[in-house]
């Protein structure tokens, strides 16, 4: 019972920072659409926005869900997760057609990494809050 609740008190604290780390993750996707040089067609700069603001809702959501053993409330955070990732490789497919002929090799390279460091931080996020859910769920029982 108490490695249970050590477990499920971890689990829920890495969920709860790993919505956080997802909220910097979106802003700064989205502030380096909105800054970005050629600039990125609008719709692609207000959806990142809309993704920021919905990710910030399903974080709030992630709390509730750990503090009243709610597993139901975690679902959305998963799935505005994965939608989240098909979002930044959505992205990084466009800045790099865009940029393919405009830009240095370096810079392309640079713009590859950093893309690929933000999917795999997004995969992780999404790991610790699957983890949360099944955690809950087995709580709940």
């Amino acid at each position: 019972m108490f490695t249970t609740r050590i477990c499920c008190c971890s689990a829920t604290v890495a969920s709860q920072i790993a919505a956080v780390i997802a909220i910097l993750l979106n802003v700064a996707v989205a502030c380096s659409n909105w800054f970005s040089d050629p600039p990125l067609p609008l719709f692609i700069n207000i959806y990142q926005s809309v993704l920021v603001g919905l990710v910030i809702i399903a974080c709030v959501l992630v709390f509730v869900a750990c503090c009243s053993l709610q597993p139901s409330l975690i679902l959305p955070i998963i799935v505005i997760q994965v939608w989240s990732i098909l979002s930044l490789i959505g992205t990084g497919i466009w800045v790099l057609i865009e940029l393919w002929y405009a830009v240095l090799v370096w810079e392309i390279i640079l713009y590859i990494v950093i893309y690929l460091i933000a999917i795999l931080t997004s995969l992780f996020v999404l790991h610790c809050h699957v983890c949360c859910y099944k955690l809950l769920l087995m709580k709940r029982r």
